[in-house]
């Protein structure tokens, strides 16, 4: 019961950790699309950009083989992840 309660809990921050990326990237197209360009808003996009792609990638790994772990259950923080990293993908592909 420990080790799935560890695992749940994984999963959650996981989940959390893509919910952010997805929320970083869906500001950066929002400002790109209204061509909005502070200079702060630059210099954070400059620092947080490259490491956050590279995290999308490692979250994109670890919510899979979660999910994976889970025997594929639909219902579960691994799965939702899994969407919502690649939903971001999609995004950045799209409104590239």
């Amino acid at each position: 019961m420990d080790a799935r309660r560890q695992q749940t809990r994984g999963d959650k921050v996981v989940f959390l950790f893509s919910l952010v990326a997805f929320a970083y990237f869906t500001l950066l197209i929002i400002t790109s699309q209204l061509k909005w360009d502070p200079v702060f808003l630059g210099i954070v996009r400059e620092l947080v950009t490259l490491p956050a792609i590279v995290g999308l990638l490692v979250l994109l790994v670890l919510s899979a083989m979660a999910f994976v772990k889970g025997n594929f259950r639909i219902r579960s923080f691994a799965f939702y992840s899994l969407v919502v990293v690649l939903l971001t993908f999609a995004a950045m592909i799209g409104f590239a």
